[in-house]
């Protein structure tokens, strides 16, 4: 999984991205994330590698999480060519 990322000022922080994580009956099969990552105002490119998961049910294909206490002001911030790739 790729993705490129960028904050609108810089200094936003993204406690976590990820992929899968869905519980339950018919949740995902694999999970995993990486975080916290604090962004800039330039492109980032940033990957989750996939190789050797379970991808037989993918319910949660991609994630982001933060809150008000990490960005008291809010955080803009945008995403870009999510893919996944062999």
């Amino acid at each position: 999984l790729t993705f490129w990322m960028r904050g609108e000022q810089g200094g936003e922080r993204i406690e976590e991205l990820g992929f899968g994580g869905i519980k339950g009956d018919f949740g995902d099969t694999a999970a995993l994330s990486i975080g916290p990552i604090m962004l800039t105002d330039k492109w980032q490119k940033f990957s989750l590698p996939l190789g050797n998961r379970d991808l037989s049910r993918v319910v949660g294909g991609f994630m982001w999480s933060t809150t008000s206490v990490i960005d008291p002001k809010g955080a803009t911030f945008y995403l870009d060519e999510i893919r996944f790739e062999k």
